[in-house]
């Protein structure tokens, strides 16, 4: 493997590619290197890393002529490699339950990917289509991989430590953004950071999971202090997303979580969200009435709510998707064949809005069969982490905590926005995941191996 990585890079420099470029590609060999020796240390670092390039996930950096890469994408194509590798040589005992249900995934995004190439080849790149491919492949490596290198309780409740931590570095970003002013938002009258990420709904949503994380570790896990100095600087980021998607997964996630054990610390929360609401003016329009959004030659002007405006992109693709209601139109077709095409200031031609809604989105892009494949996994998932919740074992925590958030990321899903398209976010819950069914199967193990002995 050094060997050949070193006469990759070689080949890469003598054909002129440029430096940070080449010095980004070494970092990613090395990060797989490390994956072939220490996979769980390469499963936390690619949990540290990943959201630190999701603002790289759209786009494709030049390595030289008309050769060009996603550095993200690569990423992923590392993961993936690795993982299948790890797996191959350990030979890991027992299965992972989802592990079919991922398969499936995988398998209708394929053809949907098939079917986008040939009937939306202008519009839908092909780099796009096995970004995407790569993507899915990735979440489900990360989860098959946790499973089996995380598979302790030690090591799982290491991991949610390090997925919780791995947010204050985006968060921080955002904030500095915050500080030094950020553009005003394309079709708004405020500006939404985004830190590392790509948008500031993926950058929310993220915030919003990782501030739950932080919330729900034990106190022998994560020191009080340290909990504290993490979890300030990422719900302030999560204000400054101004994503309403993430606003609603924390809400709901930390009213759910801690009603029951920490009702005090929840109502304290909840009331100071809705004092913020209704003490900033900017916060109150994103919330309760319309947004405030620039109209050439007029300044500002308020429109209708949000969700009226979500509900009106959601009738016409489902009017655009009746069209084809067996197949859909291919994956990531939703903005191509949206309706609401609209010319945004900055931009050249007409682009369509994403539908913020999971099951729209999966219909138009899947039909029935994509639906029907996200909703089983996500079913066995739920369900798994509800029966682990209900055990008395060490992570039984661990297990209510995932199943309220996948809980929520499914409300979500159905209600404000698309969570499934948001890979560190999602990535980081399967990872958890993985690990705490790895745990429980670690156990079960052990526990039959002795009493087989005895």
């Amino acid at each position: 493997m050094a060997v050949t990585v070193s006469a990759a890079f070689g080949f890469l420099l003598a054909a002129g590619v440029k430096w940070p470029l080449l010095f980004g590609l070494l970092v990613i060999g090395g990060l797989g290197l490390v994956g072939l020796q220490r996979p769980f240390l390469f499963l936390a670092l690619f949990l540290v890393l990943r959201p630190l390039l999701d603002r790289f996930s759209e786009n494709r950096a030049v390595l030289t002529g008309s050769v060009s890469i996603n550095v993200a994408g690569l990423l992923a194509i590392v993961f993936i490699g690795v993982s299948v590798l790890v797996l191959a040589v350990r030979r890991p005992p027992g299965h992972s339950r989802a592990a079919g249900s991922f398969a499936a995934v995988l398998l209708v995004s394929a053809f949907a990917a098939a079917h986008s190439y040939v009937s939306l080849r202008s519009s839908v790149g092909t780099g796009v289509l096995l970004s995407e491919l790569a993507r899915l492949g990735a979440l489900t490596a990360i989860y098959i991989l946790a499973v089996h290198v995380a598979g302790t309780s030690s090591r799982a409740g290491t991991l949610f430590v390090i997925v919780g931590l791995a947010g204050v570095v985006p968060a921080l970003d955002g904030l500095y953004q915050w500080a030094h002013g950020i553009p005003v938002a394309a079709d708004l009258t405020i500006g939404r950071i985004s830190g590392t990420f790509s948008g500031p709904n993926p950058f929310g949503q993220y915030l919003a999971v990782v501030a739950l994380l932080l919330m729900a570790i034990p106190a022998d896990r994560l020191q009080p202090l340290v909990r504290l100095a993490a979890i300030a600087p990422v719900l302030a980021a999560l204000v400054g997303t101004f994503s309403r998607s993430g606003w609603i997964l924390f809400a709901a996630g930390a009213l759910l979580l801690g009603w029951k054990h920490r009702r005090r610390a929840v109502v304290s929360i909840l009331v100071l969200c809705v004092a913020l609401v209704t003490a900033v003016p900017v916060l109150r329009h994103r919330v309760i009435s319309g947004d405030l959004r620039r109209q050439a030659g007029t300044g500002s002007v308020e429109v209708p709510s949000s969700f009226q405006w979500r509900m009106d992109t959601w009738r016409a693709l489902m009017r655009k998707y009746m069209e084809n209601p067996l197949l859909g139109f291919g994956l990531r077709s939703a903005a191509v064949v949206n309706p609401r095409q609209v010319l945004l200031p900055g931009q050249a031609q007409l682009a369509g809005y994403d539908p913020h809604n999971s099951v729209v989105k999966l219909l138009v892009e899947g039909g029935p069969a994509l639906l029907l494949a996200w909703g089983v996994l996500l079913a066995v998932i739920i369900r798994r982490m509800r029966s682990l919740a209900h055990e008395d074992w060490e992570l039984a925590w661990a297990s209510r905590t995932l199943y309220v958030l996948w809980a929520v990321i499914v409300f979500v899903g159905l209600t404000s926005d698309d969570p499934l398209v948001a890979t560190a976010m999602l990535g980081g819950m399967l990872a958890l995941t993985g690990a705490v069914e790895g745990a429980h199967e670690h156990l079960r193990q052990t526990a039959a191996s002795k009493t087989t002995g005895d």
